[in-house]
């Protein structure tokens, strides 16, 4: 796990040239790995160099996970239980984990942003990653998710934009979830599911 935060650091600074490098790729073949051997999904995600890097580049560019978690980590304490819901690419998540020794269970039903989830936590035991969307039922919903903007997906058809791509993803309760789990003190929520 130590190595998979290592790799991830390395890659942070990679540039559209370094597609030129066999260690990227090398790098790279290690991610897809650790996600082949640790997880079973049959959508699971196979990155390449065009994936990992777009993906890294929007992380370093938001400004606003920085917003929310400073507020989080304010309300948190050590031993807290955090839900962030529609975690994306677990930016809030990352920077709670920064500041605080706590528990925290991520929802991001989207299976990219899910496996990059999965590996930029994989240094955190007391992570865990549903990849499921909240909903009002349990089931499969179509959302639609965007290229352009990685941060806009959403379950609701009246907020869909041009060239947004649907997707089937598996739903369930924040009540079913709860109830599954053992009932957990939950002491802090941050939803961002784009009007859901």
């Amino acid at each position: 796990m130590e190595n998979v935060a290592y790799i991830l650091s390395k890659l942070r600074n990679m540039h559209w040239y370094s597609f030129l490098n066999p260690i990227v790729h090398y790098y790279i073949f290690t991610l897809n790995k650790f996600l082949t051997n640790n997880f079973n999904d049959l959508n699971l995600t196979r990155f390449n160099f065009i994936s990992l890097y777009k993906l890294l580049q929007f992380a370093a560019e938001r400004a606003r996970p920085e917003e929310v978690s400073d507020v989080a980590i304010e309300l948190l304490h050590d031993g807290d239980v955090f839900y962030d819901i529609g975690g994306n690419l677990s930016l809030v998540s990352l920077n709670i984990l920064k500041k605080r020794d706590v528990k925290i269970i991520i929802f991001e039903p989207v299976p990219i942003y899910r496996d990059f989830s999965r590996l930029a936590t994989a240094g955190y035991s007391k992570v865990e990653i549903i990849g499921k969307a909240l909903s009002d039922k349990e089931g499969t919903e179509i959302l639609h998710m965007c290229h352009d903007n990685l941060g806009w997906n959403t379950l609701i058809k009246e907020k869909i934009t041009h060239g947004m791509v649907p997707i089937n993803v598996e739903t369930t309760t924040l009540d079913a979830y709860w109830r599954n789990s053992g009932r957990p003190v939950v002491h802090l929520l941050k939803i961002d599911v784009e009007g859901a």
